[in-house]
């Protein structure tokens, strides 16, 4: 063949060029029965363990403890091991085979999905191969627990109150502050960061302790454990929100401000009805985020001596202990405080998308 009519071949040279691309059928089959095997691997272990737990008994220590170390339990942990090798092996072998993105991203989610399912049968193997019956003693002892549910319902009330009555008082504090921050005068300013500064580089116990012993005794303030506390908490609440306000209101384009002020309005007005507003909305989700890290510094209260009704859940929680020298009382006070606390984290998670979004 003349070089000519090699140039005028469509095909001519194309075959050494192009590399075979697998059809779009079979890389979608790879990589769903990957992210099946993954899903697999994190999902037996899982529901396996609950469904065995459950089955066997929680309302004795020995029943739990003999699920920890049963055959059927090291059965889970060995069947989630072999399919989670499975999924990493053929996730890793086949991510960068398949044709498409989707396929690659199901590729490799199933083989993350296989190494946390290791991680968790290789705790599961662990507890298996061990006398659990100590353990579930002190830890998963759950009768004695039952038996108090109504302290841990008063608990998470109190918890709740507190953590929300300290955190409507300290936003408005920090606005005040983040409103000086702001401020074009230094003299309005450093107050503010010094305040800030301070609260910020001492601990909360320290603080609470100050606020809650030093206004009684040095004092001679008798106001109340809820408003000592109340008080100590929102003050220190309003440092850490004027910073996160701070940073909403300085985000936002000084162009807003200048266009107000254009307007006929004054920096007062201009503040208040353009700049807060636009910059309060951006920082929703990090004041949430806030509030869920109050209603852990709640259980601080514990250290205080606070008197039976004034208990939060971790107070409840360290009652519990000390007269039946039970674990299992701080096990159900972290249980409580995830129901409070997840619930919120997903709120604070679906406000952020939809801030990335626009909207």
């Amino acid at each position: 063949m003349s070089s000519i009519e090699h140039l005028q071949s469509p095909d001519a040279g194309l075959k050494k060029r192009i590399p075979f691309v697998k059809p779009t059928g079979e890389s979608r089959s790879i990589s769903l029965t990957t992210l099946t095997l993954g899903w697999a691997s994190i999902l037996i272990p899982t529901l396996g363990s609950i469904v065995l737990f459950i089955s066997r008994g929680l309302d004795d220590f020995r029943k739990i403890a003999a699920s920890i170390n049963s055959a059927e339990l090291w059965f889970i942990a060995a069947t989630a091991t072999a399919l989670g090798l499975v999924a990493i092996v053929l996730g890793l072998a086949t991510y960068k085979k398949v044709d498409t993105k989707k396929a690659r991203n199901q590729s490799i989610t199933g083989a993350l999905l296989g190494l946390q399912a290791l991680v968790l049968s290789g705790v599961i193997f662990a507890f298996n191969n061990t006398d659990a019956t100590r353990f579930a003693q002190n830890f998963l002892n759950f009768p004695q627990v039952i038996n108090q549910l109504h302290n841990f319902w008063s608990g998470a009330m109190y918890t709740i109150i507190l953590a929300t009555a300290s955190a409507v008082f300290g936003l408005a504090l920090g606005m005040a502050l983040a409103l000086l921050a702001v401020s074009q005068k230094k003299v309005l300013r450093a107050p503010a960061r010094i305040y800030v500064n301070v609260v910020r580089g001492t601990p909360l116990l320290l603080q609470l302790s100050l606020i809650y012993f030093g206004m009684s005794l040095g004092l001679g303030i008798n106001m109340g454990v809820f408003p000592a506390l109340v008080l100590g908490l929102s003050l220190h609440v309003g440092a850490y929100a004027s910073e996160t306000l701070r940073a909403g209101l300085q985000s936002v384009e000084k162009g807003q401000l200048e266009a107000a002020r254009g307007l006929g309005l004054t920096y007062g007005k201009s503040m208040r009805l353009v700049v807060i507003p636009q910059g309060f909305r951006r920082v929703i989700p990090p004041l949430m985020n806030e509030y869920i890290g109050l209603i852990k510094d709640t259980s601080l209260v514990a250290f205080l001596g606070v008197s039976l009704g004034q208990r939060d859940l971790f107070s409840v929680a360290s009652q519990g202990y000390a007269q039946f020298f039970n674990s299992t009382f701080y096990i159900a006070s972290g249980i409580a405080y995830l129901v409070i606390t997840i619930p919120l984290i997903m709120v604070v998670t679906y406000l952020e998308r939809r801030m990335r979004n626009g909207r």
